[in-house]
């Protein structure tokens, strides 16, 4: 999470159930010309703008 931590926009998410942490997320956008994915799309997307998620966890 350091590296991740100190990007510019940086965001997290935790998810609750009530009072119970059921999981988190978090992640900076990409920057930008290392979206490696766009060759694999017939029609990739015209905007740039990518978030990268770096963690995904459920409890």
């Amino acid at each position: 999470m350091d590296h991740w931590g100190g990007r510019p926009d940086f965001s997290r998410v935790i998810g609750y159930d009530g009072d119970e942490v059921v999981g988190f997320a978090y992640g900076a956008p990409a920057v930008e010309g290392r979206e490696w994915w766009r060759e694999w799309l017939e029609a990739a997307p015209e905007r740039t703008a990518t978030f990268h998620f770096s963690d995904l966890s459920l409890a």
